[in-house]
């Protein structure tokens, strides 16, 4: 059996600190990740959501500019291409396209790559209707952790899955392959060296022996930070596991290609995959009012704006200020702030936000 082990980092940009810390910390991830690279030829670092990149873009030019040359050389894995790891319960349909629609431009733009791996692992639920829009995005897989029968013995009978890795089917039928990220107490998708062991026999033992891979996710992470020295070395050391496994430091889309090919004997899944932390879908309750009413002004305002365009003269279609309106609605349906389980600045930044919009 192959693990791959997936080096990454998640950040939460906004949870109990405040946007400006969070993006204080993206730019310390990636150096730490780039200082991973820069030190161990086969270390992999990934990394998802347009606004971690961005902080990175526009406060340190130099490490952005290392991150596009290992981007490049295949050594950071863009994941998922959204704005952040939204909620994905409460965002209207719309609202998670433009996420893909807005991400996947920024990737494309600034790496010439479009994610094919969509990732929300932190997410407290996900509903039916996903499959659907993450295959018509361009989207092949899909990896989430949430939510877990151990965290809340209330949702065992929704998510008691067949497998690990399945096929995850909509209404109308899409579908999309979808890792479940349940292999420890937790479902992790970071560890601290004190049980990555523990971690690797978990993922070895609950994968579909069929498949003959498995992905282990480590790293620090929620404040960012990464991959450490220890972790790494323990996988390089330990890469002729017992059993004739194999550790190797890999990517999500490794996984992908490594399995495609036994997508068809996968089995399916066609229910949504809800629900955690139910709290969380009653609390701060004017954030959830002012997001569906930033959603419905938006789009109203582009289709009156695409008629006055079309119709009247003289009047040029508001393509920035919009797109930049839709980025400050999307960054606050980050699943921390839109469900309402962070501290009190963050609601009032989101507030002001949905004002400006």
């Amino acid at each position: 059996m192959n693990v791959h082990m997936i080096g990454n980092a998640h950040l939460d940009p906004a949870w109990v600190w405040r946007w400006q810390d969070g993006a204080q910390e993206a730019i310390a991830t990636f150096q730490s990740a780039v200082d991973r690279i820069e030190e161990y030829d086969d270390f992999i670092f990934t990394k998802g959501e347009k606004w971690a990149f961005e902080q990175v873009e526009k406060n340190a030019p130099e490490l952005f500019e290392k991150v596009k040359l290992y981007v490049k050389a295949g050594r950071i894995s863009i994941v998922n291409g959204w704005i952040v790891q939204p909620d994905c319960n409460l965002p209207s349909g719309e609202s998670y396209i433009r996420h893909a629609l807005y991400g996947q431009k920024y990737f494309r733009e600034k790496f010439g790559v479009v994610p094919k791996v969509a990732y929300n692992v932190d997410s407290f639920g996900h509903h039916a209707n996903l499959p659907q829009i993450l295959s018509k995005c361009g989207y092949e897989m899909y990896v989430i952790t949430r939510p877990l029968a151990q965290e809340w013995e209330g949702v065992k009978k929704q998510i008691d899955l067949p497998a690990t890795t399945f096929r995850w089917k909509s209404p109308d039928g899409s579908e999309i392959l979808t890792y479940h990220i349940t292999c420890w107490e937790d479902g992790s998708y970071g560890v601290y060296l004190d049980n990555l062991q523990k971690h690797i026999e978990a993922t070895i033992k609950t994968t579909t022996p069929e498949l003959n891979d498995a992905m282990c996710f480590f790293g620090v992470g929620n404040h960012g930070g990464g991959p450490t020295i220890k972790q790494i070395e323990y996988i390089i050391k330990n890469k002729n596991y017992s059993g004739g496994v194999e550790l190797k430091c890999s990517s999500t889309g490794h996984y992908l290609q490594a399995i495609i090919d036994k997508k068809g004997d996968l089995p399916i899944v066609q229910h949504e995959l809800n629900r955690l932390f139910s709290g969380c879908y009653s609390s701060c309750s004017m954030v959830k009012k002012r997001n569906r009413e930033a959603e419905n002004l938006l789009i109203r305002t582009e289709r009156l704006a695409a008629i006055a365009t079309e119709f009247i003269g003289n009047i040029d279609y508001p393509f920035e200020k919009l797109e930049h309106a839709w980025e400050n609605l999307l960054f606050n349906q980050f699943h921390d702030i839109l469900c309402g389980c962070g501290i009190r600045g963050i609601y009032d930044d989101a507030l002001n936000a949905y004002g400006a919009i």
